[in-house]
Formats: C-alpha cells, structure tokens, sequence
C-alpha cells in the first residue's frame, strides 16, 4: 500500500481539516476510514438514515417530505463569521468548494424568557435584558472591549489582562451576575465560570471576537452555515487534500495501527495490507486504549413545522441557557436551521437541544430546552460518550482528537485542530491572508439573498414542468456567470441533481483556472476538462460515451449558431440563445423539453437538458478562443424506466 508521512484514520471534521492542512504543507498523506461514507461523528443524515440509526426503520412518515431533502448533522455547530475556522477555509482557499448564509439570529435564555444577545454599547442600551443603570454600566464595558487593543497600552486604560482576572476586569464595571452571565456564556462562549478566575486577556479577545463577527456582514447573529449543512464541510477539506495529493480508501475495515519495537506507530493495516507512514492522525474510536472518558452529551433531535418561538421568526438561531440559569453545572444548547439553508423541505426546521450530561436521562435533562421549542414533530434521543486522549504523541507517534462537546459553535473544535497541527508539525499555524481574498470570502456571502430569491423561482418553475434541467455552457471576456445563473445551479442541487463538468479547450490549463475563478467548482461531483478544438461535437459524444445517454435524449442551449447545426445533425434538441440562460431562457428550454417529451418518438426516452449558463472568453497569441462547459447529472423520477440527465451548457 505504500509509504506515507501520515495516515490519517477516519473522516470527521478534525481529521479531514489536518489531512488537508497537512497535504498543503507537502506532506504524503493516506485518509483512511471503515465507513462508506465521509464525515464520521460529524456526518449529516437524510430522512431515512436518521430514522434507522435512531428507529431501526427504514421508512419516516411521508407527512415529513422527502427523505433527500434533509441534511441532519449529527455535530450541530454554526461558526463565527471571524473566528479562526473562517480564516482556515481562506488560507486553504476552501471556500471555492463551499456556500455558505448567514445565521438570522443569536439569543440567550435569561430568568424564563429569550432575548436577543447584545454585543455592543449600542445594543446594550436597546436590550431588554438590562434595567436602566446596568445598561449604563455595561454600555461602559463594551467600549472598553472594543476599543481595546492588546498592542496600544493606551487602550487598556492601566490594566493588565495577562495579569488581571476576568473577575476582577468585571468588578471594576460592577456588573450584575445575570450581565456577567451573558457576557461570559452568550458572547465569550465559556462552557462553564472557571473563565473568572483566568485572566481576562483571553475573555476580552472573545467577546471582541463576537462583536467583530457580527459587524462583519451585518446580520442578526454573528454566525454562518453552510448550505446544505456541516456535511459539506469534511468533503471540502477531503477534496483539497486530493488536489496536493492526498490519497483516500473508505470502506476499509479494521484499520489496525502497527507499532514498532520502540512503541512509535509505524503504519496502518486493513484487509491484510500494511500502509507504512512515520505518524498516525485519528478520532478516539481508532486507538481506545489511548484514550479516556472525560464525559458525556446529551442531545435531542427535532424536527418541527415552526421556528424556535420568541426568536423573532428566525429561520435560523442559536439560544444558550446558562447554567446559572437552569441550576446546572454546564450550560445547554439550541441549535435551529431549516429550509433556508437547504437543510430540510420548505416549510421543515431542524432544532437539536444539547448539553454536558449529568445523568443517563436525557428526556429530563434536556426538558427545559426542548420546552422552548413549542410542539415538535418528531423528536430523538441519545447520549455519547465523550473521550480526551491520554498518550504521549512523542513516544508513540500518535495524534489523537478530542471527541466533539455539546457546545453549538466552532471554538472548541477549531482549537483541538490547530492544537493537534501544532504538534504533528512541530510550527504553528499561519493563517495570514491578503485582504482581497478576504474581501471576496465577504462578498460571496453578500450575494447569497438574490441568489436564494432566483433559485427559489427556479424551483418553482421546475415544479410546473415534470422535467427537472441540469447543465451548463460558457464563453466571454473574463469568467463571470450571467446575473440568474447561480441562483438556477442552486436550484437544481436542491432537486438533489448530481453535476458533473466536462469542458473542451485548445487551452485546458486556462479553462481549468477560469472554472476556479467562479467559485463553482464545488457544485460538481466530477470534472473532465480535456484538449480539443476542432469538432463542434465531439464535447457531446464524450459525454454520450462516457453516460451511455443517447443524443435525442439531450436539449443543448448554445449562442453559436454552427454549435447549433452541429449537435442538431447528431439528433440533439438544440435551441438559439442570445443572452445566456435566465429565468426566460430557462422557462424557454423547459417548454420546448415538455413539447419534445410528450412527441410519441419520445416516449420513455431519457432527457438531457443544456442551458449556456456562463459567459467566458480570453485571447492568446492573437486567437480568440473559447471552451464549453458541461454539468451531467442522472436522477430517477416518477417512471422507473425514464432517467432525466440535464447538461449546463
């Protein structure tokens, strides 16, 4: 099997955040994993894989909708639109494979009642939360943190953070208990009160980080979440360590790591072969005897028709319930996402009550979140166990991650991470990036409303027609999409349409880096991009070799009229188009499709759709030159005999 630097066993978040990390830094390295499946602990579910982990039944109520639009993730976390993750997925240009929208809104639980978090002077003067002098005082405290700067002693007005505790920091506002206990848990995201007695520089930096994140794209929280879910996210980093050479094997039992004769792991076997490396990267459930319980969580999953009430109709929140609050020794969670991050059917939300458990009845601990929800449609429980490492990575060569705590961002997960880099590497880890890549992380964000507002029209059109499209085409000055395109290719991934793009170029090199300047690379499952110049349809025949779909089960949209000729004479439904694939074009194709559809020499045929999606052109060595792009994909609808393939062209 080889020799590698790492191996890297099991493809939770953590370990496929390290294994790209590592393969960027140059490393070889093998991931490995015994499910079929990525994501571990960490994965997301559709409808009927959560039924039967949780039910041991293959079949939910059809009330809920289909099974193919959730996307549960089992490790619910949003992340700060600042925070150190955020600045992974730039440094490591992951963003390319990802979209993501933000949270609508961030509370906390306080005597009974939900409240808006505040996070600035500005905001704590409007909170509810707060009488009238308090809202003075802690008004006072929030300039303080956002004024202060660790490298201007003027702004730490004589106090020295690294030398102070955050209780005393506190004391000198004379904040309430219920204040500290927002500040410290809502904003800080402490897990419990030993924070009081730290020093205060780290508590600062926190509740900086809060008000940084939610300044930054204007939102009603300070977090993010990708589209889709967190499932997303493992796939992203295993995509990026394949591009610098990662090597992946799923479905590979037993996965035993061998030690040498000084104790130092030298390699890992399965299925009888033995892949040699110098370290091994996995989750606790790979070496158990390296590790111990420290813990566990207790979780509810639900499934509800509404909002989480009292969060101002948000489609997407986070509520935390001090401990203080609740009488407990470690704070509980809410987790709420729903249709609006592509996550569950319109009109369906997700909401997962989490904690540290402190006994084995998770229906009663968790009871005073879930009856913040309101009525639920469905609700599972469970508890898992959870374990910390307890081996000495110098001696035995192997990096251990802590298992995922029941906290519902990204802090502590980020920092076993770069803790565990730190390590294997022996050098911290630099996330310093230019400002423009920051700025264009910003603006993908930033576009997302009108895309929603397309792809939710999109959807709706499809939903007239019996004839879901999928495919694109491309040409133009510098690579951008037409205004409509995005919110279209949105549209049909939430159909749940597999894309996959082929493009033909006397220039494959330039085509492969105007497809990565859109930022659209993520949307396919596979990419085929080869040289060719000559036939106008040889891109088509690859295509129909490669699928086996015949060419009158195609409908190509193009603005070259030979093009049209072409792909025509091979018995191609092809349609003239000016401006690119908007909503018109795209209504266009769909009537022309059902027209062709429903001729008799049609029938039970499969369909392959076209749309000129995109706009590229460039010129080298005074030619003027152009590729084609083609996003494939197969999905099985009513008839079980008709196949629907829609290409983008």
């Amino acid at each position: 099997m080889g020799e590698y630097d790492v191996i890297v066993l099991g493809t939770g978040l953590k370990e496929c955040i390290l294994s790209g990390l590592l393969s960027v830094d140059g490393l070889k390295v093998l991931h490995m994993d015994r499910n079929d499946y990525y994501g571990g602990a960490s994965t997301s579910l559709n409808l009927t894989q959560l039924w039967k982990r949780f039910r041991g039944e293959d079949k939910p109520p059809e009330n809920l909708g289909s099974s193919r639009e959730f996307n549960v993730d089992m490790i619910p976390k949003f992340m700060m639109a600042n925070e150190v993750l955020v600045r992974v997925l730039i440094h490591t240009d992951v963003t390319k494979y990802l979209h993501f929208k933000a949270v609508d809104g961030s509370f906390v639980y306080n005597k009974g009642k939900i409240y808006k978090v505040p996070a600035t002077d500005v905001e704590a003067l409007k909170s509810p939360l707060m009488g009238l002098f308090e809202k003075r005082r802690a008004r006072k405290f929030f300039i303080y943190v956002q004024d202060y700067d660790s490298n201007d002693p003027k702004s730490h007005e004589g106090l020295d953070l690294n030398q102070v505790t955050a209780r005393q920091l506190i004391s000198k506002y004379g904040l309430e208990d219920d204040t500290i206990d927002f500040i410290g848990h809502a904003l800080a995201l402490h897990l419990d009160d030993s924070y009081l007695d730290e020093p205060a520089k780290g508590f600062v930096e926190r509740v900086k980080l809060y008000a940084e994140s939610l300044a930054r794209f204007q939102g009603g929280s300070p977090y993010i979440y990708p589209l889709y879910g967190l499932g997303e996210l493992p796939q992203a980093f295993a995509r990026l360590s394949a591009v610098y050479g990662g090597t992946y094997m799923l479905n590979k039992p037993e996965c035993k790591v061998e030690f040498g004769d000084d104790g130092k792991a030298v390699g890992v076997t399965s299925e009888g072969e033995t892949a040699k490396c110098k370290k091994v990267v996995c989750d606790p459930s790979y070496l158990p005897d390296k590790v111990h319980k420290v813990g566990k969580v207790a979780r509810a999953i639900c499934i509800m028709s509404h909002p989480i009430p009292d969060t101002n109709n948000c489609h997407s929140a986070q509520v935390i319930l001090p401990q203080k609050q609740l009488g407990r020794k470690s704070d509980m969670y809410l987790f709420c996402c729903s249709y609006a991050h592509n996550v569950a059917p319109k009109g369906k939300f997700i909401a997962f009550v989490t904690t540290e458990a402190e006994t084995d009845q998770p229906e009663v601990e968790l009871k005073p979140g879930i009856d913040l929800l309101g009525p639920v449609d469905e609700i599972f429980y469970d508890i898992y166990d959870r374990y910390h490492p307890i081996n000495d990575h110098e001696a035995d060569s192997c990096f251990i991650s802590k298992s995922y705590d029941a906290t519902t961002h990204f802090e502590t997960t980020v920092q076993d991470v770069i803790d565990m880099y730190n390590k294997i590497t022996g050098k911290v880890l630099d996330l310093s990036v230019d400002l423009s890549a920051a700025r264009h992380a910003s603006s993908q964000f930033g576009e997302m409303e009108d895309i929603e507002k397309v792809k939710a029209e999109a959807v709706q059109l499809m939903g007239v027609f019996q004839v879901i499209p999928k495919l694109c085409r491309s040409k133009s000055d510098t690579p951008y999409l037409f205004p409509q395109v995005k919110g279209i290719m949105h549209a049909l991934k939430h159909k749940r349409v597999d894309l996959a793009i082929a493009s033909k170029s006397p220039t494959p090199d330039i085509a492969r880096t105007y497809l990565n300047k859109l930022n659209i690379t993520s949307m396919f499952v596979a990419q085929e991009i080869f040289y060719n110049w000559g036939n106008k349809t040889d891109h088509l025949q690859n295509i129909h070799s490669k699928t086996g779909v015949p060419y009158n089960s195609m409908l190509f949209f193009d603005d070259d009229d030979n093009n049209i000729q072409g792909v025509s004479e091979l018995g191609v439904t092809s349609i003239l188009v000016t401006n690119g694939v908007n909503l018109g074009a795209f209504k266009q194709g769909l009537t022309r499709f059902s027209q062709n559809w429903n001729a008799p020499k049609n029938k039970n045929k499969r369909v392959n759709i076209g749309l000129k999606l995109m706009n590229r052109s460039w010129k080298l060595k005074q030619k003027y030159t152009c590729y084609f792009t083609y996003l494939h994909t197969i999905e099985k609808i009513s008839n079980p005999h008709f196949t629907n393939i829609i290409q983008l062209l």
